[in-house]
């Protein structure tokens, strides 16, 4: 009962509560912000008294109010619970100080119901969320009582029109996970579907930052097993939302338990999508499963390869695929750096998924391949085999346009890439080879329409940048050569210069110089001469300058044409004076080069009156001339040299000759003088001897005048035959 001298004081106390609360009730129509901190003032002074000295009949009017006045935007009206995740750091530390004092108080009323978990439950856990200091007993028993009452309310409120809302509605989530610890458990699957829309909520991040801040709490008291369970299962086509909290939960999870759950974890990998969110939200997932799970995480490597490979390729801006590349270097570290051994090993799921596909416009592994061939190029020459499937597939003719010119794309990458993607010239050949024998010819072929053209135009790239990067010695097929000649007749302009290109390049190819493919090469060529782009007319120039070069090195080629030389001359001089001075000038060098093929008939060719470009025609006609003196000189000198050639030959037949009949003579006289010493008719025959000897001296000095020491040598000799017999000659005389 009250004194008598306390009731005028509580009859004054309970109207001026009635007045508080008619001021509170009618004041969300004016929002004064002042007079709600002077309400709260007057309250906190007076509410005690007037609740424990009179009834509760104001209590329904009262509570609502105030409680919507937690959410108020003034710090100096909100209060407790919300306010220990307040973004004014004095008034969390007010709350949390009322908080933890309010727990203790608790605790001590209820000593003997708690007295067990006061004296065996430990203070701290091994397994918390770092930097975090765990709430008293109190205040944790406070929430484990209450907290499923007002669980499925927070997630209405997650989900709220009203921005404020969300986000209080989010911070009593994360303070509610944090006091409940495994108690949540029970209340997951109420919750995490509201959580996950939250987490979409990218007009609030406040909203998202405390609801993925609640998941992470989750994942240190709610085991793998559970959630695994209760969220994967139910977020296997999941969205940027469900991502998101699923990777904070792994994120606060413990590596040795789950480890054994990483193969449903992967579940969520699956399902492509260009949307830039979800890409965004997967790679969150991935990082979080490498964090945590360190080199476990290999057990599902093949997974995390195939999803990174799929970001990369499908990702809509450079910030995705650069924090790909980012996981993707990291991942190859967990497994030992060796990008080739890891691509190697952990590609096999990718490659089968591109095995299957139907190659139209709108597939995902056309941008999947692109990725995976410039961005693990390694992978093409350790699964050569594989790739070379999946190109042959991709570019056969069930394939759209639009995915061949992707795939070639990636193929001219590939070829660019070399040294990474194809190290070996073992694997260099065998992938020319292949392009050469099954996959280009097919796309150089002529079609009509756009879409054929660009794709003739693209394939003609990639066999330009074979031809011109490997540096190696390929055997060209017989079907190349009349490809390119219908190349450089193409309707467009890139497509030509790039077959003349070709033809430059592989001009000292034999098969370019038989009798039927060489003269058609070069009669198609000389017509690009009227081409009507400027590039196509010069690299036409350039490209017969080359092949009569190479024409004229083939050591099989025995002839040359000279009927189309003819026509090659007389088609290059009608350009030399063409209007524009440039083309002029590689004119003029084409001629000076082939024109020393056959120089006098280019000079005939050349008349004055048929030339603007005086001065050009005196340069070609001097180089000519020049060369016609060069080569009569060399055929002078090659003239001399020959002559001299053969009278040393001459002279050294005919010494050989007289020396064999001087000592014929010798012989003779020598046997004549020891069988006739006693005929008189030796005189007869030495003189006729005589006489014949010196008939051939003078026919030898007449003839033979440049060897004169020969015929001196040779009239001694013969002098001392006929002195020797002139002698003997007198003896038999005596005799007789």
């Amino acid at each position: 009962m009250l004194s008598p001298e306390e009731i005028p004081n509580t009859l004054i106390g309970f109207h001026t509560l009635e007045r508080l609360i008619n001021i509170l009730q009618s004041s969300d129509k004016y929002a004064k912000k002042n007079a709600f901190v002077e309400i709260k003032n007057t309250l906190n002074a007076s509410s005690e008294w007037t609740m424990l000295k009179g009834d509760n009949k104001f209590l329904t009017e009262f509570i609502n109010p105030v409680s919507r006045r937690l959410l108020d935007d003034s710090p100096f009206v909100r209060m407790l619970v919300f306010s220990l995740t307040d973004e004014c750091e004095d008034i969390a530390q007010e709350a949390k100080a009322l908080w933890d004092k309010a727990g203790n108080q608790y605790v001590r009323e209820n000593e003997r119901e708690y007295k067990d978990r006061m004296d065996y439950e430990p203070p701290n856990l091994p397994h918390y969320p770092p930097g975090v200091q765990r709430p008293g007993l109190g205040c944790r028993i406070l929430i484990e009582r209450e907290c499923g009452k007002f669980v499925q309310a927070i997630g209405k409120e997650l989900c709220d029109w009203v921005a404020l809302v969300k986000v209080k509605a989010a911070q009593l989530l994360s303070q509610l996970t944090l006091h409940a610890e495994q108690n949540i458990t029970m209340q997951m699957d109420k919750i995490i579907g509201p959580m996950s829309k939250a987490a979409m909520d990218n007009e609030v991040p406040a909203v998202v930052s405390f609801v993925r801040l609640a998941a992470y709490y989750m994942g240190f008291f709610v085991p793998p097993k559970v959630y695994c369970d209760l969220i994967v299962e139910y977020m296997k086509e999941a969205n940027q939302g469900e991502r998101r909290v699923i990777a904070s939960v792994i994120s606060g999870s413990k590596r040795e338990d789950l480890r054994e759950h990483l193969p449903k974890v992967a579940t969520t990998f699956c399902g492509r999508t260009f949307k830039g969110k979800d890409q965004e939200a997967l790679l969150e997932v991935i990082s979080s499963v490498l964090k945590t799970c360190q080199e476990d995480c290999l057990d599902i490597g093949e997974d995390i390869f195939c999803a990174l490979i799929g970001v990369i390729g499908l990702a809509e801006g450079q910030t995705l695929i650069d924090r790909a590349e980012e996981l993707l270097e990291e991942f190859v570290k967990l497994a030992g750096g060796d990008k080739s051994e890891t691509y190697d090993k952990f590609c096999g799921s990718l490659l089968n998924s591109l095995k299957e596909p139907t190659w139209t416009v709108h597939c995902h592994e056309q941008f999947i391949f692109y990725a995976m061939a410039t961005r693990t190029g390694e992978i093409i020459s350790t699964r050569f085999l594989e790739i070379l499937g999946i190109l042959k597939d991709a570019l056969s003719e069930k394939s759209e346009p639009e995915v061949k010119l992707k795939i070639y794309m990636a193929v001219n990458e590939i070829i660019k890439d070399h040294e990474i993607t194809l190290p070996t010239s073992e694997i260099k050949e065998k992938f020319s080879n292949a392009m050469l024998d099954d996959l280009l010819p097919m796309q150089l072929k002529w079609y009509p329409g756009q879409c054929a053209e660009a794709i003739r135009t693209i394939a003609s790239t990639s066999l330009y940048l074979i031809l011109t990067t490997f540096k190696l010695e390929l055997q060209i097929p017989p079907h190349i050569p009349p490809l390119l000649q219908g190349l450089i007749e193409d309707p467009a302009e890139k497509t030509r210069i790039l077959g003349l290109l070709c033809i430059s390049a592989i001009c000292n190819n034999i098969d370019f110089h038989d009798n039927e493919t060489y003269p058609n090469l070069i009669t198609n060529v000389l017509k690009r001469l009227d081409d009507c782009d400027k590039k196509v007319r010069e690299l036409s120039i350039k490209c017969i300058q080359n092949l009569y070069e190479a024409h004229l090195t083939q050591e099989l080629n025995n002839y040359l044409n000279k009927a189309l030389l003819d026509f090659a001359y007389q088609t290059l001089i009608i350009h030399l004076d063409d209007a524009e001075k440039d083309f002029r000038e590689k004119v003029f060098c084409c001629l000076e080069s082939i024109g020393k093929i056959e120089p006098a008939v280019l000079r005939e060719k050349l008349l004055v009156q048929n030339f603007r470009d005086k001065e050009i025609l005196a340069r070609l006609t001097t180089s000519l001339e020049e060369t016609l003196k060069d080569l009569s000189n060399k055929e002078s000198k090659r003239t001399s040299e020959g002559s001299e050639v053969i009278n040393e030959d001459l002279c050294n037949t005919i010494k050989t000759d007289q020396k064999l009949e001087v000592s014929k003579i010798v012989n003779d006289c020598g046997l004549q003088l020891s069988d006739n010493l006693c005929k008189l008719d030796l005189g007869k025959q030495s003189n006729q001897l005589i006489d014949i000897n010196k008939s051939d001296q003078v026919e030898s000095n007449s003839d033979q005048r440049q060897e004169l020491n020969f015929n001196e040598i040779s009239s001694n000799v013969k002098k001392e035959l006929k002195s020797e017999s002139e002698k003997l000659i007198h003896l038999g005389d005596g005799d007789s």
